[in-house]
């Protein structure tokens, strides 16, 4: 926390009075948490459906939205783009490959921080297109 005062100055540099005394809440520095309890709500042949709780710690100023990853189960590489990226609470990855195992992860981020990624979820499209 901080206490500042303002004092105005025109053109000709004439200072007004000071402000009162004025108190400021700076931002802290500190990432936001993972989403919460991500959990897979339904498969099809194409698409996993997922959802999940807000974050616990914001880090200290609002939430601005969540960022949805997929990929293959086994490799080491995620979308450079986030599937879904939003204030929202759950995601649809849809146009996936029928009958493949998907790894599905998600952070947390504010206007001044990432949060570090959330749990891994495990999640298989199914062979069908049901």
């Amino acid at each position: 926390m901080s206490n500042i005062t303002v004092t105005a100055v025109n053109e000709v540099w004439r200072y007004s009075s000071e402000s009162e005394t004025l108190f400021a809440v700076t931002a802290t520095d500190t990432p936001p948490s993972p989403p919460l309890n991500p959990t897979v709500v339904r498969t099809s042949g194409s698409a996993i459906l997922v959802r999940w709780d807000h974050a616990f710690d914001s880090g200290g100023i609002p939430v601005r939205g969540y960022r949805t990853y997929i990929r293959v189960s086994g490799s080491n590489s995620a979308s450079l783009e986030p599937v879904c990226d939003g204030i929202a609470t759950s995601c649809l990855l849809a146009g996936l490959a029928r009958n493949t195992s998907y790894e599905v992860f998600g952070l947390t981020y504010t206007q001044l921080r990432v949060g570090s990624p959330g749990d891994v979820l495990e999640a298989s499209t199914s062979a069908n297109y049901t």
